[in-house]
């Protein structure tokens, strides 16, 4: 994953980018670089970054047409940070927190999905591994590795599977209040690059809507090489991740839900990310 350059060099760190945002307040270069390495690799990571939510909206806006916060919004208003930013007031969330979080595409579920979702590490948590030796670490896996291998893997069924992903339909699991979404997972561009949509539990899903034995062989076949080329990827605090969420899903590895000192006493993590989607034209 390529890193956003300092002013005028190769692709590093970006130190104090709250008061500069690149050289001496000029941010253009930062943002073309930003472009450039989304474009390229679908995905850029941005170190060093103020834990304020102030600093992201603004790098935010710098990019693209802020969207609301999903569902967390319902009773925000665009005034309110909560309206635009993600676990704003909150760690991860209940249902994943400390569990492998499977891969997927933000907003998958919702009538519309960003083009670009933004992940701020506020706090990593401890750092400590747990049984397995894992600790957090964020997953991302981008759909043209992902069909890549279906082929290498599977050379004489990979034209079926593709063609069964780009044209059945699968609705997954949605937030009651907004319309369903019945739609392939697989989508070709005009200039005939892959985009995707892909959501937690889809097989579930696919099954549940009636897919054939040879359109779950192709589901299965997909989610098995779309992990088989995931990339771990530890972040620490102040680390920005801005990912094309039409081409790259992300998840995260387990972590303790608790650390434990010396006496035993248990403290429950403080991990924390922010989230942020876009509109942008790339």
């Amino acid at each position: 994953m390529p890193e956003t350059p300092e002013c005028g060099t190769q692709l590093s760190q970006v130190a104090d980018i709250a008061a500069r945002f690149g050289c001496d307040g000029d941010i253009d270069e930062l943002i073309k670089a930003i472009f450039e390495a989304i474009r390229n690799d679908g995905l850029v990571l941005i170190r060093n970054l103020p834990r304020d939510p102030a600093t992201l909206l603004t790098l935010a806006r710098k990019l693209g047409r802020l969207q609301p916060a999903t569902s967390r919004a319902a009773s925000a208003t665009p005034g309110d940070l909560a309206y635009w930013i993600g676990n704003l007031d909150a760690h991860e969330t209940e249902r994943w927190w400390g569990e492998l979080l499977p891969l997927h595409t933000a907003g998958a579920n919702e009538p519309t999905e960003p083009k670009l979702h933004m992940m701020l590490m506020l706090d990593a948590g401890s750092g400590l591994p747990d049984a397995d030796g894992n600790s957090g670490q964020s997953l991302f896996s981008r759909v043209d590795d992902a069909i890549e291998e279906l082929g290498r893997v599977y050379p004489e069924r990979a034209e079926e599977f593709l063609d069964a992903l780009l044209h059945t339909a699968v609705t997954a699991d949605y937030i009651p209040y907004l319309p369903p979404r019945p739609e392939p997972i697989l989508r070709r561009s005009s200039a005939g690059g892959w985009t995707f949509r892909y959501w937690i539990d889809m097989q579930k899903y696919a099954r549940r809507d009636g897919w054939s034995a040879d359109e779950l062989d192709a589901l299965d076949a997909f989610d098995a090489a779309l992990n088989a080329v995931r990339v771990q990827l530890p972040l620490h605090a102040g680390d920005l991740v801005v990912v094309d969420n039409h081409r790259v899903a992300h998840g995260r590895m387990p972590f303790p839900r608790e650390q434990i000192d010396g006496s035993g006493h248990r403290t429950p993590s403080t991990r924390r990310v922010y989230n942020v989607h876009l509109e942008a034209d790339i």
